[in-house]
């Protein structure tokens, strides 16, 4: 419920709109996996330069892994099949994980 919510979307909004192709005025979410992963780069997104507590965590985080690979860019712009063995599981490894099969950034 609070997904929705952060996505701007009702709550009590029917499944078959949610899950619904956007052909037939559906938002076409394909699953729960889908729905957390884009909230997840959504907060990514919103907080990650901002001056709050979140925001530095955000920072932080995708910093210390980016160090922990030795890589010189954040690690969105490479490949999480190659890289990913060397980090520990996280909040921020299971972001890019999600961003990688989606496609959601270009590497």
């Amino acid at each position: 419920k609070n997904v929705l919510a952060k996505l701007q979307i009702v709550r009590t909004v029917k499944r078959d709109v949610l899950y619904g192709p956007i052909h037939l005025q559906g938002i076409s979410f394909k699953n729960l996996y889908t729905l957390l992963g884009a909230t997840h780069y959504l907060l990514l997104v919103q907080f990650y330069n901002s001056d709050t507590d979140l925001g530095k965590l955000l920072q932080t985080s995708l910093e210390c892994m980016t160090m922990k690979l030795g890589l010189p860019n954040s690690v969105f712009h490479y490949d999480y099949l190659k890289h990913s063995a060397a980090t520990t599981l996280s909040w921020m490894k299971h972001l890019w994980q999600f961003c990688y099969i989606n496609g959601v950034i270009e590497q």
